[in-house]
């Protein structure tokens, strides 16, 4: 019996902790459910009634897009140089905004220099042999002429003739040789330039050039903000002759587009839907 009068208080401990923590539960999920929950009480808020005039405004959330967008990059593979501008950053036409290494282009386009100075020279000297040849050829064509005749009339031997034709001959094929040497020059000269050209585009290629203006989006972003509407309108009448002769253009300079900025002088009415009963009517055929 005493050892059952000592655990009846425990028992009667436990249970009212019990009780007590559950009645805690119980009044939070009360208190969320009315003061938070779906049987929390509607939040209402009143303005007091003023007359304003209503001002039509349109607001919307999209992406901006570029009408017309470069793709620049080197015409070889390499390594970057120098980057001089940020993403997002404005840039003019002209600017410079990246520099791949060059590697060996200087001493390339150097060389080739060299090279085209020493075909000019070629050049040169192969002309003066043409006229030095001509000349020659014109000499002994008119020594053979003058022995023709005089073999002719019998005032000196077969044997002369044939030597004066020899000349002639001879004469003949170094001016040839010389035109032909000419040629050669003239070929050289042709594909150095062709190697300098293909050199130094490849060299202009490595500094990656802004080819127009990138400020359209924020002059339109700047007219949005004080309150106008812009609009960007471009085609194929940009690029047509007359326009960039009645605008001055140069062969370098081209339009891009047409900014227009502006605001509405008064509001437009909002036009009826027509009802489609005043332009149609059911047929019914005659029974």
């Amino acid at each position: 019996m005493k050892d059952e009068m000592k655990q009846f208080p425990a028992l009667s401990l436990n249970r009212l902790l019990l009780a007590i923590v559950g009645l805690i539960v119980t009044a939070v999920l009360v208190f969320v459910a009315f003061r938070m929950g779906p049987l929390a009480p509607v939040k209402v808020t009143t303005l007091k009634v003023e007359n304003k005039v209503l001002v039509r405004s349109i607001f919307g959330v999209g992406t901006v897009e570029a009408q017309q967008s470069w793709l620049l990059g080197p015409l070889a593979a390499g390594r970057v140089l120098h980057v001089h501008v940020e993403v997002g950053q404005q840039v003019k036409a002209g600017q410079l905004l990246a520099e791949m290494e060059p590697l060996d282009l200087d001493q390339r386009l150097k060389a080739q220099e060299a090279s085209w100075v020493k075909a000019n020279s070629l050049q040169n000297s192969a002309k003066a042999q043409v006229e030095d040849a001509r000349s020659r050829l014109d000499v002994a064509s008119a020594n053979w002429l003058r022995q023709n005749e005089l073999a002719r009339q019998n005032f000196i031997s077969m044997a002369a003739l044939e030597s004066r034709e020899q000349e002639r001959v001879s004469a003949a094929t170094a001016y040839q040789i010389a035109q032909a040497n000419l040629n050669a020059a003239n070929q050289d000269i042709h594909r150095i330039q062709a190697d300098k050209l293909a050199a130094s585009v490849l060299r202009q290629s490595m500094r990656l050039v802004a080819p127009a203006g990138c400020a359209v989006q924020n002059v339109l972003s700047c007219a949005t903000a004080m309150g106008f509407g812009s609009a960007v309108t471009s085609g194929k009448a940009l690029k047509s002759d007359s326009f960039r002769r009645g605008l001055g253009l140069g062969h370098q300079a081209h339009a891009i587009c047409f900014i227009s900025v502006g605001s509405f002088n008064c509001i437009q009415p909002i036009k009826v839907r027509p009802v489609s009963d005043d332009f149609f009517s059911t047929w019914v055929p005659n029974s």
